[in-house]
């Protein structure tokens, strides 16, 4: 039995590369965002994946009644390698010219993962934040964990499928749609619980794989293939399957659980394509185009171009890139254009069998050499921070700690003579909670601790004694069982934290059950958090000697700006214009939510902390940026703070006599 050319399988690689592609692109009309599930077209390559690999297996054994793993991974790293090598090495030349020295270290080392086929336990462990979050498309080599969960299918799939076929054929289909069902329930449970986990993971992803698979066996084991004896049924179930795809691809939202029972229909739509081939049908006859055939033969040089591209613009553009449309397109075209060199002056070169090993390696070797060397020297020196230039005065006033990274994590409650105070929040309250421990004032009068969660959460993690809020696998069970002991034996409850949604949503009950254990609460508001799409960028005109230093510098608040392009620290007339900048960039959600928290801190008659107010004037429509001595509060947009600023708070809270510490 051959295998033919399928050219509306090609087709189906377009469709998918194509949807992902959009994706990246980030369109929108009219504020709405366009192609929100072209992140999909991920799976459709698992299933054509699946489908291909297995029928290549699956042939080669009923003729031969055994299997070649050298020979197959000899045609995977044919296939696979050349491409991933070249582009690696191109994209490590120009990210050095173009990131910064943190975001390079960061790059290279997801660069040195792919290498090693565990991109996906990477990108898993440090951008916990997902896939589809905003700061993620700043990553230029995200995409490849896709690469690696399919490379980690071709590494473990093949043995077990031989040693099925060996000694289990008669129950092969079985033990194909065994794995689906129990990969898709797998799938369902941790996209719940652990999303980030199952988004990466190959476990979550097998079910798409293995419809592949099943398919597989279908055209070359099972006596009746699945067909229809009426074209007419065929042509319809065609259609609809089409129309499903695009419809997963336009509105799906990454907010959706995924891989999940929502995706099952994307995914049952992409198999009836593969298995009802008629090619009579008008949607095959569209699949089978030159142009979406020959973008089907291209698509993995494209998928591997497209992203660290747009990647690189985003980092040359930063927040302004969303709106450079022409520019967009360019890129898009660029992608098109390289992927053309690359599948055909490297793809196609390699992937033949008359190139013999020596050959290979002879290519091969020198980009890997070259990548891992370079890499390890940019880990070992920092990324080359000296690239920014920073005076010493820039030095000084620009590189500040947060004051989360300078506290550290406490016991359990251990006097008897102090009341208890707990704070429980996420990043917000562990600053919150660094800023009171650096003082002697109130650690004199209180024994502070530090319960890390989402408020919400608390309720949950107390009486079932597990974290779900987390969604990880690593959680610290010592950690959290001193967590729940210091909360069943502190007195005052601070709820600080950054108040998302779902936290507001619950407060009520949160709040009825830290009364019911007889806790003194205090609720904090909502520090203030900015949005630099707000503010009007200007190009630096002295600290712009390379792209590093006009990075950095659009990354920058207005006060660092300042400092970065005059080398001083601005005047008070200055000053004051920066912190009305400030206030102009606060997140409007900040200011709802305080208007929220104010609400329900009346309803329960509990006390109401304005942390905001601290800081930002209403009335004058002024926030302060620096402390009495000059130095910066703000440590990023998200709402942190300084080491500096939250000491500087801290001065603020005492003089207010919040916690009545007079």
């Amino acid at each position: 039995m051959k295998i033919y050319y399928r050219p509306e399988i090609d087709g189906l690689r377009a469709i998918a590369v194509i949807s992902v592609i959009l994706y990246h692109t980030k369109f929108t009309l009219f504020g709405v965002s366009l192609f929100t599930g072209g992140f999909l077209g991920v799976d459709i390559f698992f299933i054509i994946s699946g489908f291909l690999i297995t029928q290549q297996i699956m042939i080669e054994f009923k003729k031969k009644k055994n299997f070649s793993f050298i020979s197959f991974f000899i045609r995977r790293i044919k296939r696979l390698l050349p491409a991933l090598f070249l582009i690696s090495l191109i994209c490590l030349i120009i990210g050095c010219f173009i990131l910064i020295p943190n975001d390079l270290v960061r790059f290279v080392k997801s660069i040195i993962s792919q290498l090693v086929f565990l991109s996906n336990f990477n990108f898993w462990i440090y951008y916990h934040n997902g896939y589809m979050a905003e700061s993620a498309l700043m990553q230029p080599f995200l995409h490849t964990w896709s690469l690696s969960t399919e490379e980690q299918y071709y590494l473990i799939f093949p043995a077990v499928l031989l040693l099925i076929l060996k000694y289990l054929k008669k129950h092969l289909i079985k033990i194909i749609f065994i794995g689906i069902v129990c990969s898709l329930c797998l799938a369902q449970y941790s996209s719940i619980h652990y999303p980030s986990f199952s988004f990466y993971m190959l476990p979550f992803r097998a079910w798409e794989f293995l419809a592949g698979s099943f398919l597989a066996y279908c055209k070359i084991f099972s006596k009746s293939d699945i067909k229809f004896k009426k074209k007419t049924y065929s042509n319809i179930l065609i259609f609809l399957s089409f129309l499903i795809i695009l419809y997963y691809i336009t509105f799906f939202k990454s907010e959706y659980l995924h891989p999940s029972l929502y995706t099952f229909f994307l995914i049952l739509s992409v198999c009836v394509i593969i298995n009802l081939n008629n090619k009579n049908n008008f949607i095959i006859k569209l699949l089978s185009n030159n142009f979406l055939t020959y973008v089907g033969l291209i698509s993995y040089s494209l998928y591997l171009w497209h992203y660290p591209i747009f990647s690189f613009f985003r980092h040359l553009y930063g927040i302004y890139f969303e709106e450079m449309i022409i520019l967009k397109l360019s890129i898009i075209i660029l992608s098109f254009f390289l992927s053309h060199f690359t599948y055909n002056y490297v793809e196609k070169v390699f992937r033949g069998s008359k190139v013999s090993l020596k050959k290979l390696n002879f290519f091969l070797l020198p980009l890997l050499v070259m990548t891992v060397l370079s890499s390890l020297h940019i880990i070992k020196n920092n990324g080359y921070p000296n690239k920014l230039n920073f005076t010493d005065y820039q030095k000084k006033m620009i590189i500040n700690k947060g004051i989360s990274t300078t506290s550290e994590d406490k016991d359990n409650f251990n006097t008897k003579t102090k009341p208890k105070l707990l704070i429980i929040g996420n990043s917000h309250g562990r600053d919150f909670y660094g800023s009171l421990l650096s003082n002697k004032i109130i650690n004199k009068k209180y024994e502070l601790n530090y319960f890390s969660a989402q408020v919400h959460c608390i309720k949950k993690i107390v009486e079932d004694k597990k974290d779900l809020c987390q969604r990880t696998l690593s959680q610290d069970k010592n950690k959290m069982s001193k967590d729940i002991k210091n909360f069943l034996n502190s007195d005052i409850v601070v709820l600080k934290t950054k108040w998302y949604p779902e936290t507001l949503e619950k407060l009520d009950e949160t709040i009825e059950f830290l009364l019911k254990n007889n806790k003194k609460i205090f609720l904090v508001s909502d520090f203030p958090s900015f949005n630099l799409n707000k503010l009007e960028y200007n190009p630096p005109i002295n600290f712009n000697k390379n792209f590093q230093q006009k990075i950095f510098f659009q990354r920058s608040f207005p006060l660092e700006r300042f400092i970065l392009e005059n080398n001083r620290f601005p005047q008070d007339n200055e000053l004051n214009k920066i912190k009305k900048v400030y206030y102009s960039m606060i997140n409007s959600s900040v200011i709802e939510n305080n208007k929220f928290l104010i609400q329900k801190a009346k309803k329960f008659n509990i006390e109401y902390l304005d942390h905001f107010n601290l800081i930002c004037d209403t009335k004058k429509k002024s926030c302060l940026i620096s402390t009495t001595d000059n130095k910066i509060i703000h440590s990023d947009t998200a709402g942190h703070v300084t080491e500096n600023g939250g000491n500087f708070i801290v001065k603020k809270i005492i003089a207010r006599n919040w916690f009545n510490l007079k």
